[in-house]
C-alpha cells in the first residue's frame, strides 16, 4: 500500500495549481463554512441556538462533569473521590 501512496504522491507532484484555483477553492470553502454555520445556528422551527464549541463539557465547572456524569438514578450508590494526577 505505501508504495501506491508513493506513486500516486509522485504522480501529483508534477499538477500545478495556479493562483486562480487558490483564490476559487478558498471561495467555495467559504460559501461553505458559512452555509454549515446558518445550519447550525437555526433549527427547523425557526429558534436560534448557540454553538457551544467542541470543547464545552471541557470549560465547565467540576460541579456541573460531576453532576452530568454521575446519576444516583440509576439504582447503585457511588462515592466519587479525586485520583491524585501523576506526571
Amino acid at each position: 500500500m505505501c508504495g501506491a501512496l508513493a506513486r500516486a504522491a509522485e504522480r501529483w507532484r508534477s499538477v500545478k495549481v495556479t493562483d486562480f484555483e487558490h483564490r476559487q477553492t478558498a471561495a467555495i470553502r467559504k460559501e461553505l463554512d458559512e452555509e454549515y454555520e446558518a445550519q447550525l445556528m437555526s433549527s427547523k422551527d425557526g429558534t436560534v441556538t448557540k454553538n457551544l464549541g467542541a470543547d464545552y463539557f471541557n470549560r465547565r465547572s467540576k460541579d456541573m462533569k460531576i453532576k452530568r456524569l454521575y446519576s444516583p438514578n440509576v439504582g447503585f450508590d457511588a462515592t466519587l473521590t479525586p485520583v491524585p494526577r501523576t506526571a
